[in-house]
């Protein structure tokens, strides 16, 4: 039996204030693969979203009406410390592609984005963090059967779940 992890939901959080680029990032997103996308509007609506499900991306862009996307990005990666974040902005301040960097963005684009250019770097970010955790995943589930298959000649396991490695 098939249970969803983290490693094998790919959900993508957008968080982007002006609809008809959110619209248009959903649309490219979804029909080009097999990632499902929610949008929120304000950093306020993607910090209650942020716990929601395990995102395998995050997409934010840097001018929100409460605050800028590096906030919001920050928070994200205080819960979440290997979520890959790219952000995205309609601004043509030249500083932005570095602070983007300093702030430890895994890419930085510029709006309006070109939809097979942009997509395929969204996706890219997006695949390379489900692959990680997918490995992460299967490191877990192999120690754990190596420790049922090391302990499987006992007579009965006195141990707890809590003496399984991690």
């Amino acid at each position: 039996m098939f249970f969803p992890t983290d490693a094998t939901r790919k959900d993508i959080l957008l968080v982007e204030d002006d609809v008809a680029q959110s619209d248009l990032l959903t649309r490219w997103i979804e029909t080009s693969s097999s990632f499902k996308v929610s949008v929120a509007a304000s950093s306020r609506i993607a910090n209650e979203l942020m716990d929601a499900r395990p995102w395998a991306l995050l997409i934010a862009d840097i001018g929100l009406p409460d605050e800028d996307g590096f906030a919001v990005m920050r928070r994200a990666r205080e819960r979440r410390p290997g979520l890959p974040v790219v952000i995205i902005t309609g601004s043509d301040e030249p500083t932005l592609g570095q602070q983007s960097i300093d702030h430890q963005a895994n890419d930085f684009l510029r709006k309006p984005l070109a939809p097979a250019f942009g997509n395929r770097r969204l996706q890219d970010r997006a695949h390379d963090h489900v692959l990680r955790e997918s490995e992460r995943a299967r490191g877990a589930l192999e120690a754990a059967c190596n420790y049922v298959l090391r302990n499987a000649e006992r007579s009965s396991f006195t141990e707890s779940w809590q003496d399984w490695p991690s």
